[in-house]
């Protein structure tokens, strides 16, 4: 019982890593366009990410503290593989809408129910005093995986943009046996608390109503969190203007 539950610690690593190697972002802009996307509905369709992300945010969390954080860590694994699948058959918009639904889906699974399923883990074997350390780790290995992703992703895409998918298919089918492995913790930690819209709502309300310096601090952010989101899908385009090799893309997009 011990070991299954300290394995879950370097297969939450190793999920992680999984998770990020996403090759597609370098070019995925280009690869839209060249599916004949305009900037438009590009961003439409980014849009209608992010926002499915926050739709699905509370019930995929009660889901998890219902029915186990192990299952919808399944859940995620299953919708990130299914949507990179319908992403490398995909050529038009609505396919790729597609495509972001279910990821967005896969998201919003993952989303608290990792850092959830880790202190539950920590919990039972009466080292969550550990847990800041073993989260710092988990996001070390995201961003290394992130960073080899896109200097692999800048190589694959000077070849051919769909590659980058199919260079994402492995990876994303082995995180379902590595989630389907995970030794399920007791409950310790809730992800969705009872009446948790109506904190929300209160949260909101003081925050853009009665406190006016948060709520231009919030504006602020808005603002430069929407350019920062703007820059990521429009400096692909730019550097494809000015002749930037595909293969040197990786190092932008490290940057940013």
């Amino acid at each position: 019982m011990q070991q299954k539950l300290k394995s879950n610690i370097w297969k939450f690593y190793l999920f992680q890593a999984f998770s990020a190697l996403a090759f597609f972002v370098p070019v995925i802009v280009l690869f839209w366009q060249e599916n004949g996307l305009n900037l438009t509905q590009i961003m439409i369709l980014q849009s209608l990410f992010s926002l499915t992300v926050v739709l699905l945010e509370v019930p995929s969390g009660y889901f998890a503290d219902v029915f186990g954080r192990k299952e919808s860590l399944i859940f995620a694994s299953s919708f990130l593989t299914i949507g990179i699948f319908t992403y490398s058959l995909g050529y038009n918009f609505y396919q790729f809408l597609i495509a972001e639904i279910l990821w967005a889906f896969g998201v919003s699974f993952v989303s608290g129910t990792d850092s959830a399923f880790i202190y539950d883990t920590l919990k039972d074997l009466k080292q969550e005093k550990l847990y800041k350390k073993i989260m710092g780790n988990a996001v070390f290995c995201y961003l290394i995986a992130t960073s080899i992703a896109s200097v692999i992703g800048g190589f694959i895409g000077k070849i051919n943009f769909r590659w980058t998918f199919y260079a994402m298919l492995p990876f994303r089918i082995l995180l379902i046996p590595l989630s389907i492995s995970l030794k399920e913790p007791k409950r310790h930690k809730r992800i969705f608390e009872r009446g948790y819209l109506f904190e929300l709502l209160k949260v909101l309300k003081n925050s853009l109503i009665k406190n006016e310096k948060i709520r231009w601090l919030i504006i602020y952010s808005a603002i430069i969190a929407g350019f920062n989101s703007a820059v990521l899908w429009l400096y692909q385009p730019y550097f494809k203007l000015t002749g930037f090799g595909y293969f040197l893309f990786w190092i932008c997009f490290c940057s940013v």
